[in-house]
């Protein structure tokens, strides 16, 4: 399970409360045993069952170049009449050495710099350093690298074109027809008991701790890129849940696995850890993770290939949240808030769900409680929207949280997991402190605290879709 308590500052808050109590998760992250799974409240992505929530998940994709090149910045693209082929040249290097790479050519050619389709162009004679401080940096947090045209051109300095908005490796992480990316049309068809659970999500907003937090320390995933030339480890497996038994299934997707050197996983009981190679195009993904004695190990996850045309869905019982939903389809990163859009649905955490036997498609599984069979519990795997109607802009709510509701509102919400409170998650910042790199919520949050920044989202203006929808 995930903690939904992520940071030190919302757990002071809420121990303040009236009546509050935070039970938080052991190493197993629940047991999957019925007793135990009324009374906690960590944020429950539960590996505990095999038979209904054995995994938790993670995943990324492939470089997906688009035929014409696209700009960011001052940067220009090709302005060639025929088609033009891209040579490799460099790759960037971390950490960034005395000396950069260097792309080099004959003649005057243009030459871009990035990964997944967002690149940077100049235009050089014969070399060019591969590095941010020559192009800027148009793909954070991804390994990058140089290519140039196969035409050369007279002129050193061709005539800039208008930037576009950068294209981040999260925009396609699975297949173009994923339901990830997929938008709600405006007339879709609700839920016939939407308006009842509408009222059962406020009821859980204000019944715990009457908010809905952001997760950024712990209960979210980290997310490391290895490029090609990362050395492999093999990961083990150790029973953090006291099975008494091994998993030969799980342990051969790990017995190579690219870890970066500055690699370490999610605060927390649950601690995540990603990784994810583009050129492999693979996904590993692991769950209550650590290093003894210089191994690495975890007590459940998965490895997933060919990401960049999956529908973004763990095969059962593998992955880490409890639906079998990968985290990187759903979690919200530092450069999508920068850049002012999120151009995925997003998972969100709720408390009080349906039991494990019903569950809503895209989910494959779930660790929804009921037992005394309340009524209108949310399944798992249940997508909603906010409506489209609504002004954002006018409203008077956080950047951050116009930011999220427009996604809400263009690709929906879809419930992922069980928490102590509803939550969603944002890529870990040890994605970027443990590169040296500072955590960028602080600042992209101005400093309001996780649990504030969604304060004033019209909550009760959201719309349930049906059971199963868009399920092809």
């Amino acid at each position: 399970m995930f903690n939904v308590l992520d940071d030190r500052t919302f757990v002071r808050k809420l121990s303040s409360l009236a009546g509050a109590t935070l039970l938080l998760a052991s190493c197993g992250g629940g047991s999957g045993d019925a007793t135990n799974s009324s009374t906690e409240t960590s944020q429950s992505s539960d590996a505990a069952d095999t038979s209904l929530t054995a995994g938790r998940s993670y995943v990324k994709r492939s470089s997906s170049i688009p035929s014409t090149p696209t700009t960011t910045g001052t940067s220009t693209t090709p302005t060639a009449s025929t088609p033009v082929t891209w040579t490799r040249c460099a790759a960037e290097v971390w950490p960034t050495p005395a000396t950069p790479p260097l792309c080099s050519f004959t003649g005057t050619r243009q030459v871009r710099y990035g990964a997944n389709g967002a690149f940077n162009y100049k235009t050089s004679t014969t070399s060019i350093a591969c590095d941010n401080a020559t192009f800027g940096d148009p793909a954070p947090n991804m390994p990058k690298y140089c290519e140039y045209s196969s035409e050369t051109t007279t002129s050193s300095s061709p005539a800039p074109t208008s930037p576009t908005v950068a294209g981040l490796y999260t925009d396609a992480v699975f297949s173009p027809t994923s339901f990830w990316y997929t938008p709600i049309p405006a007339n879709a068809p609700l839920h016939a008991n939407s308006a009842n659970y509408v009222s059962e999500f406020l009821r859980q907003k204000n019944a715990y701790y009457k908010t809905v937090n952001i997760n950024t320390t712990s209960y979210s995933s980290p997310v490391y890129i290895a490029d090609s030339t990362t050395p492999t480890v093999q990961v083990g497996f150790w029973d953090c849940q006291n099975k008494g038994y091994n998993e030969p299934g799980l342990t051969a997707q790990w017995t190579a696995v690219p870890i970066p050197a500055h690699a370490v996983p999610a605060d927390g009981t649950d601690s995540e850890m990603t990784i994810y190679q583009p050129s492999t195009n693979t996904i590993w993904e692991f769950w209550v993770t650590r290093k003894v004695n210089g191994q690495w190990q975890a007590c459940w996850g998965g490895q997933m290939k060919n990401t960049s045309t999956s529908a973004g869905i763990w095969t059962n019982p593998y992955g880490t949240t409890a639906t079998g939903l990968p985290f990187i389809g759903g979690q919200v990163t530092a450069e999508e808030l920068n850049r002012g859009e999120i151009r995925h649905a997003i998972g969100i955490s709720l408390v009080d769900l349906e039991g494990h036997w019903a569950f809503s498609w895209p989910a494959n599984r779930s660790d929804g409680y009921n037992p005394q069979g309340a009524a209108n519990r949310i399944p798992e795997g249940t997508r909603f929207r906010l409506n489209p109607n609504i002004n954002v802009d006018a409203l008077n709510i956080h950047p951050v949280a116009k930011t999220i509701a427009k996604a809400a509102q263009k690709y929906g919400f879809v419930v992922w997991d069980k928490a102590g409170a509803i939550s969603i998650r944002v890529q870990n910042s040890k994605s970027y402190t443990a590169l040296g790199k500072a955590d960028p919520y602080p600042a992209l949050f101005n400093g309001t605290a996780s649990y504030a920044v969604l304060d004033g989202f019209p909550w009760d203006q959201l719309q349930f879709l049906p059971m199963n929808y868009g399920k092809p």
